[in-house]
């Protein structure tokens, strides 16, 4: 029989540790594309609620009926900087003027942003401002309506800092914005107009009032008294008859004048007796029309390249002196800051300091007369946020002796602050300026009726 001793036998039992790789838990893909998916599905839900505020926002700057409401989303559009800040553009048809009136301020500094970045993608910025503009509705009122007008010329003149050829679409834009506006301002004063009047009351008619005529020997004219004392006389002719006579001829009496129709005269007969001129002085009046004589200067003058030298630097023949100075007005006395003349900027910055001018005041006019282009360009686009209280003097004097494209920014600048004699100023600009660009800006800007200035 044989015996089996249990404790014989050994028992090995041995664990086994799996490997790592074996034993985690694997994600199909790995963890790096799951990682990226949460991070895209992240920007997405991102984008779609940028989105969804913006068109918001828009909506609320529309069409809040509170200014604070309103202005709460201009500045949430603002620092949300949607598609470049073109989305404040909404805020242009609000029905509140400072609503408006900051949706342009905005906008305005959007473009001058624009322009010291230098980026070649900018252009189609601009034509993109340019198409929402266009798009905007030509039913708003007329405030609103000349801020975009403001605002589309701005954006013209920033145009021409480029090539010729260059953002034509853009600048077609600008115009037909402009048109569209000079055309609704046009057709809003027709029908004021063209209303009738109220009725007026009936009145009766008067019969025409005879003017009779009286002499006394004192006011007597010398002809007829000399032939009234020599005795009776008839001076017949086709339609004059005097009949005098020396009997009734005392002093201080008067004197009949019978007959005479130079002296009876109907009331009528003021509104259609007019003088007409012969043939030949006509011709002498056109001959000697100042306007002729003005434009035959202004065109000579700019054929000569006079245009091109400013008067700043013109030689001068005479020597001003300080009561000479005193005498002008202040725009001439700003321009004599950057003369040639020996002692004369001096003495104009004396006399603009005893006229009340602050010294910051008189930096930038200084920099204006002696700097160059680039130090121009650069204060016109500083010009608003400086203490100026009105700033288109200064523009009016870049306008008309700065470089071509200082004239250009001026000129752009003025359309927003355009008033009865800013527009006649322009007008007696575009007849001396040669820089065709220059002068249709100038055309572009004049279609723009007179508005508020703004600050």
């Amino acid at each position: 029989m044989e015996v089996h001793n249990a404790q014989s036998r050994q028992l090995d039992i041995r664990f086994r540790m799996p490997s790592g790789a074996e034993g985690r838990w694997r994600v199909p893909g790995g963890w790096p594309i799951w990682s990226g998916l949460g991070i895209a599905v992240g920007i997405c839900f991102w984008l779609l609620m940028r989105q969804h505020l913006s068109e918001t926002l828009q909506q609320q700057l529309a069409v809040a009926p509170s200014r604070s409401d309103a202005l709460l989303a201009l500045e949430g559009l603002v620092k949300l900087n949607d598609e470049f800040g073109l989305s404040v553009v909404a805020g242009l048809q609000h029905p509140d003027r400072e609503v408006a009136k900051a949706s342009y301020k905005a906008l305005d500094g959007l473009l001058q942003r624009w322009e010291e970045a230098e980026d070649p993608v900018v252009t189609n910025r601009y034509h993109d401002l340019a198409e929402k503009l266009f798009q905007l509705p030509s039913d708003l009122p007329h405030e609103n309506m000349m801020l975009i007008g403001s605002l589309a010329s701005r954006l013209y003149a920033t145009c021409m800092d480029y090539e010729p050829d260059d953002l034509n679409d853009t600048k077609l834009l600008c115009e037909k914005v402009i048109q569209r506006i000079a055309q609704a301002s046009s057709s809003l004063q027709m029908a004021r107009i063209i209303e009738p009047p109220p009725p007026l009351s009936p009145t009766v008619i008067a019969e025409p009032q005879k003017i009779e005529v009286q002499y006394t020997v004192q006011t007597l004219p010398q002809e007829l008294a000399s032939d009234s004392i020599r005795g009776s006389e008839n001076v017949n002719s086709n339609d004059t008859e005097i009949t005098a006579s020396p009997q009734t001829i005392r002093e201080g009496t008067p004197v009949p004048l019978e007959n005479i129709h130079s002296a009876e005269m109907r009331l009528s007969d003021l509104d259609s007796t007019f003088h007409q001129p012969s043939v030949e002085n006509q011709t002498d009046l056109t001959a000697r029309s100042p306007s002729v004589e003005m434009a035959t200067i202004a065109v000579s003058s700019r054929m000569m390249g006079a245009a091109d030298i400013s008067p700043l630097t013109r030689p001068q023949g005479t020597l001003l002196t300080l009561e000479q100075i005193q005498l002008l007005n202040t725009d001439e006395v700003v321009r004599l800051l950057g003369s040639k003349q020996h002692r004369v900027p001096q003495m104009a910055a004396f006399v603009l300091s005893e006229r009340g001018m602050s010294d910051e005041d008189l930096v930038v006019a200084s920099e204006l007369a002696n700097g160059s282009e680039t130090q121009r360009l650069e204060l016109l686009s500083r010009l608003s946020e400086l203490d100026i209280e009105d700033p288109r003097p200064w523009l009016l004097w870049m306008a008309e002796d700065g470089e071509t494209l200082v004239r250009g920014r001026a000129v752009g600048l003025l359309s927003s602050m355009l008033d009865v004699e800013v527009q006649r100023k322009l007008r007696l600009l575009m007849a001396k300026e040669i820089d065709e660009e220059i002068r249709q800006h100038i055309r572009t800007v004049l279609l723009i009726p007179p508005s508020h200035v703004l600050r």
